[in-house]
């Protein structure tokens, strides 16, 4: 949103001529790893709540928290409520038609390779519900301490990355560059069929 309180539209914030296929005819799933902390709750989501009301997700976008807390679809939706609330002049409405895109995985680990393969079935059922897309394109953001950054990584490489004939990944990470090229090393070294183009900061 402006600084004016005006809604950015998706043509604002873009480049002249960028190919926004992955907006108007793509679906977008967006993992969220380390969704019931705090970094997650006060800063994650809330930014992604901006980015629903200003029309910058997909209308086919599907958000889901991946932690090792043992909750519900509707706890992830009450402890983030209040922080979504927060972090603009959203509506009543937009606020739970975004919640209402949100929902939970538990694992016993963020190296847990079975959790990670159930998400991966989760988010093939829902694409597979949006069907006739030019893309399908899946984002994971990092919002766990970065010494499991590399766990995180390698398990979701082995589970849930798209095939890239259908679309395109993104690992997202926070800190920046000195953790991110940490990261990245630490994975090349531990999976060799790691992307180096996978880690967006």
């Amino acid at each position: 949103m402006a600084s004016n309180g005006t809604k950015i539209s998706p043509s604002d914030a873009v480049g002249a001529g960028e190919d926004m296929t992955w907006l108007k005819e793509g679906a977008l799933n967006i993992v969220v790893i380390g969704a019931s902390g705090d970094l997650a709750k006060k800063k994650t989501f809330p930014s992604l709540v901006n980015l629903f009301d200003d029309n910058l997700l997909p209308v086919s976008t599907t958000i889901w928290g991946y932690a090792c807390s043992d909750i519900t679809d509707d706890d992830l939706c009450r402890r983030i409520r209040p922080y979504l609330k927060e972090s603009g002049d959203h509506s009543d409405e937009v606020i739970e038609t975004f919640l209402s895109l949100c929902h939970y995985k538990s694992g016993n680990g963020y190296d847990d390779i079975d959790a990670f393969n159930d998400l991966k079935v989760l988010i093939e059922a829902n694409e597979s519900e949006n069907v006739g897309l030019k893309e399908y394109n899946h984002l994971f953001y990092f919002a766990i301490p970065p010494n499991v950054f590399a766990d995180a990584a390698i398990a979701i490489k082995k589970t849930c990355m798209q095939e890239l004939s259908k679309g395109r990944n993104a690992m997202i990470v926070f800190p920046l560059a000195a953790t991110a090229a940490l990261v990245a090393t630490t994975v090349n070294e531990q999976d060799d069929d790691m992307l180096d183009d996978m880690l967006d900061v």
